[in-house]
């Protein structure tokens, strides 16, 4: 088995070189904090009182003949003065038999044996033989083969596009810190964690690396994409699985069943918490979580407080903070005259301490790309990253207006899409041939030529492209771009209006609405200026859409209007509008792609957009089409609207439609809830009544007086009320042995941080290429 040394740095090597020989020697190994160590990583005494003295060199750059200069001219002295009985010297360079030899001789007399000498296949050996010591050192464990192979040969499941070997790239520069652990030990307590943090905390890094550990275990990685019914459908009771909701509440909310998004979010994670195969990661911006706590009543009620981790930059120590800047300045490409500049005087104190240290900045300023193009000298970089730490919004300002405006608008596209979630090359194009029809600014640029021009000359500065299953998808080059982008634009009527005029996917104005209400998603809750910068922006959306003929699928359509009526100020104009999408369809084959939305516009107008002789073939199309039980409570809104509840024929197919839809699925509803969850086998009688009830709420939901029609008996008894009673009985008995987790007890013997941080930069600078 190999591993990826280099993933460690100095001080994680020696700290291995000692674990090493404390399970070789069944010894006690002394560790001293890090600075200048003298000669001495590790000492320690052997059961015959020997005094003993480990020498870590972590060198994987190196080769040997610099190695044994080193030892010769540094070392050799150090050893002298410190006379050890037994000398053990530990590196991370691959070693044959001579180079063994040689360094023995070099020490002159003070590795008494070849044995005390351990190379890279020594460690990589041990390694092998004990996890327990492999898992303990993060970076190296996910480097090992068979962990890399289980990562790069598991699928995500899900509408992700997310790639699990880029996670695995990027967690080189990772760091685990005490935030890590802590998540991890919540995560293990409760099987769910919501982590939440302002922008650029880290907290989608964190969690993509929690993903990454645990697919590593070997679960399956389930990416919910924008909609928790995703997770209902992936969950298979029999595997181990991981379940990732990035923003969670960035992705709902856009019409009247918000509530109902809520409470589904909610079951799932009530469903995962009891599921000790299951683990359940959610993330959102701290200010989005802290408005729908306040706005919905179900997330206190449900105590979701004790599964949120707050990720807060504060919380990090400076150790913790040199360390994810030592890691982005040791993986990044620039040259080492650049670090130089960092180290030298000891500069990196003054990034450390800085009051807007972020990870996200810190990838920006040690990013080489960025640095070529904004023709940084090595004599300016130290100026150049105070700068962008001291003003951290002007991140992007003059590298993004520097672009002309079809670039702008393409980067705004990526970025307005919706958080977080790719955006097709399909869709992307579209929105560009879009823009270049409504705006008058786009028409005038003539340069790029194409849309593929375009692509070329924003790929690897301000957007990103992947490529998977054939399928070609864009994000943000940085996630600061979308920051920076919201916080420019997001009053701005004219620019909103255009750039969201070109969208065909709904899920765009998910983000309309978050930009403009700072992330409330209800608009309920927005304020009066707010409410009316949106219906201007909704208002011009439309006359775009009528004046150059802008191509929208249903899905778009109703999502629009599901928006507009009993929310906004829509001109009577546009009503009209709406009306006209529907008026003229052919419905004696359309079906709406949303029954609830479509019910609203009927419901909103005296224009007869139906007509009566079509009325009838409708709603049997849509009850042959649609078949979720929302669906059909919805129809049934129809069928009383179209005055066609004495029709007998349509009775007849909604109460089959109804019967057959419940007793598929009337298991997965129930398990959806926490009626039963509390109840055990001597509360059989309590739990069959639970079941009426539901069905009872279920068909109460429906405009039409469905429990006559219905053989009642026959959905509640494809319930298995004993076994899952049962099986509450055994998690009771599950949960009574479950140990809490504690805070682990900080190291005895304190480390003096100025130190450890002089130390850990010494590796940048020290050794020769």
């Amino acid at each position: 088995m190999s591993y990826d040394l280099s993933r460690l740095n100095d001080n994680e090597f020696e700290v291995l070189a000692a674990d090493l020989i404390e399970k070789k020697l069944n010894c006690n190994v002394e560790i001293f904090k890090q600075g200048k160590d003298q000669g001495i990583d590790g000492r320690f005494r052997t059961f015959n009182n020997e005094k003993g003295i480990i020498q870590a060199k972590h060198w994987f750059k190196q080769d040997v003949a610099r190695l044994i200069w080193e030892i010769k001219n540094k070392e050799l002295n150090k050893v002298k003065k410190l006379s050890p009985d037994r000398y053990i010297f530990v590196t991370s360079l691959a070693l044959n038999p001579n180079d063994k030899d040689k360094i023995q001789a070099a020490f002159d007399g003070f590795i008494k044996n070849t044995d005390d000498i351990y190379g890279k296949d020594e460690v990589e050996n041990f390694l092998k033989k004990n996890p327990d010591i492999e898992e303990k050192h993060y970076n190296l464990w996910l480097s090992s083969a068979n962990v890399l192979k289980r990562i790069l040969s598991s699928e995500i499941r899900g509408n992700s596009e997310l790639c699990l070997k880029e996670i695995y790239e990027d967690s080189k520069k990772y760091i685990v810190t005490e935030s890590h652990n802590k998540a991890i030990e919540k995560i293990e307590k409760n099987n769910v964690i919501i982590i939440n943090g302002e922008p650029g905390v880290g907290k989608t890094t964190l969690s993509k690396n929690i993903c990454l550990y645990y697919v590593s275990k070997g679960y399956e990685f389930c990416d919910i994409g924008s909609d928790i019914k995703n997770g209902t459908t992936l969950f298979n009771k029999e595997k181990k699985q991981i379940f990732y909701f990035d923003d969670f509440l960035g992705h709902n909310f856009i019409d009247l069943k918000s509530d109902k998004e809520d409470s589904e979010i909610l079951r799932f994670i009530k469903r995962v918490s009891r599921d000790n195969n299951k683990r359940f990661i959610l993330t959102s911006r701290s200010t989005i979580l802290i408005q729908r706590k306040i706005n919905v009543e179900a997330y206190s009620q449900n105590k979701t407080s004790q599964h949120e981790f707050e990720l807060k930059i504060r919380k990090l120590s400076k150790t913790d903070k040199a360390k994810i800047l030592h890691s982005h300045l040791k993986h990044s490409s620039l040259e080492t005259s650049y670090i130089d500049e960092v180290i030298k005087n000891k500069s990196y104190n003054q990034i450390v301490n800085h009051r807007n240290f972020n990870p996200r900045i810190i990838e920006h300023i040690t990013d080489e790309y960025r640095i070529s193009e904004n023709s940084i000298s090595k004599d300016n970089y130290l100026d150049y990253i105070i700068k962008t730490l001291n003003h951290p919004h002007e991140l992007w300002d003059t590298y993004i207006n520097s672009q002309n405006y079809i670039l702008k608008s393409i980067v705004m596209f990526v970025a307005f899409s919706h958080r977080f979630i790719v955006i097709s090359h399909d869709e992307l194009e579209n929105c560009y041939l879009n823009i270049k029809k409504i705006d008058k600014k786009a028409k005038l640029e003539s340069k790029p030529d194409s849309f593929n021009d375009c692509i070329k000359s924003l790929v690897g500065s301000l957007i990103n492209r992947h490529v998977s299953n054939n399928k070609v998808t864009y994000t943000v080059y940085n996630p600061s771009i979308t920051d920076y982008l919201i916080s420019k634009y997001k009053n701005d009527t004219e620019t909103l209006s255009n750039i969201f005029s070109c969208y065909s996917s709904p899920t765009s104005l998910l983000t309309l609405i978050s930009m403009i209400t700072d992330g409330n998603y209800i608009l309920n809750h927005g304020t009066i200026k707010q409410k009316k910068l949106l219906s201007n922006v909704i208002n011009n959306i439309i006359e775009n859409i009528k004046e150059y003929n802008l191509d929208k699928n249903d899905s778009y359509q109703l999502s629009l209007i599901g928006l507009a009526i009993n929310k906004l100020s829509v001109t009577n104009e546009n009503k009209m509008e709406f009306i006209n999408w529907y008026k003229n369809r052919d419905y004696t084959t359309y079906t709406p792609n949303s029954i609830s939305k479509f019910y609203k516009l009927l419901n909103s107008t005296n224009e007869v957009i139906v007509p009566t002789t079509n009325q009838k073939e409708f709603i049997i199309n849509c009850l042959n089409s649609h078949l979720d039980i929302d669906d059909l409570q919805d129809i049934s809104l129809l069928i009383k609207l179209f005055s066609l509840d004495d029709n007998s024929e349509i009775i007849e197919s909604l109460r089959t439609n109804t019967e057959e839809c419940l007793v598929n699925d009337f298991v997965d509803i129930v398990n959806q809830t926490d009626a039963l969850d509390e109840l055990y086998p001597e509360d059989s009688f309590d739990a069959e009544q639970k079941l009426d009830e539901i069905l009872e709420e279920i068909l109460g939901n429906f405009s039409i007086d469905m429990s006559n029609l219905i053989d009642l008996d026959s959905i509640t008894s494809t319930y298995d009320v004993e076994s899952k009673l049962e099986e509450n009985y055994d998690n009771l008995r599950l949960d009574e042995y479950v140990d809490d987790y504690h805070d682990k007890d900080h190291e005895a013997n304190a480390k003096d941080e100025s130190d450890d941080i002089d130390s850990l930069f010494e590796d940048l600078c020290s050794k020769e290429e």
